[in-house]
């Protein structure tokens, strides 16, 4: 994520003006929330996208519940500062390709599944006339740490750079990661009880 947030501070794709996540799985519906299971890598991602800047709103939130009660497929719009939006799907229900897209001024960056922990993106600048002018898209790719064992879930090697940035920050005598602080965390978690304000009482 860092060399991802490296392209885009870069200004390659231009201003970020959108981002868009879908994060859905065919394998729990009813079991449990959607949203808190998926949707909030969507609404993480796409805060990050932006900067880590929250979201003035939540907006045109479409959901269906299991017949327990449970939420197990949703959308929602984002609206954030200077007229920029995002989209979130996430599901327990059905199947996505779970793919995230940032769109700039400039261009496109397209991270490839998993979004939330990516090994490969791409990006391409999309200009002119129409934004008919493609460049050829540039392929960025970065391993994953080289630890073995048994996983139960895609990447979760790349768990490893979590644990790391916690000890470093301990040590430094850090309350909190720079990189994730508790105001971006609790603004992630805003847009989550916003969304599921819509059918909870």
């Amino acid at each position: 994520m860092s060399e991802l947030r490296r392209v885009i501070d870069s200004g390659e794709i231009g201003e970020v003006v959108s981002a868009h996540a879908s994060f859905c799985q065919n394998d729990g519906a009813g079991a449990c929330s959607a949203t808190l299971e998926t949707g909030i890598y969507c609404a993480q991602f796409i805060q990050w996208a932006m900067g880590g800047v929250a979201p003035e709103s939540v907006e045109g939130v479409n959901f269906r519940l299991h017949e327990n009660g449970n939420d197990e497929h949703i959308s929602a719009l984002l609206k954030f500062p200077d007229g920029k939006h995002g989209t979130l799907e996430c599901s327990l229900r059905n199947p996505s390709p779970r793919q995230a897209t940032i769109c700039g001024t400039k261009g496109v960056i397209e991270v490839q599944f998993p979004f939330w922990c990516p090994t490969k993106f791409t990006v391409q600048g999309m200009t002119g006339l129409g934004s008919q002018t493609w460049t050829e898209k540039k392929v960025y790719e970065f391993p994953l740490p080289d630890i073995t064992g048994e996983y139960n879930f895609v990447n979760s090697e790349g768990l490893a750079y979590e644990a790391a940035e916690a000890n470093r920050c301990l040590r430094a005598g850090l309350t909190e990661s720079p990189l994730f602080d508790s105001e971006e965390c609790l603004a992630v978690m805003q847009v989550i009880a916003d969304i599921r304000s819509r059918w909870e009482k």
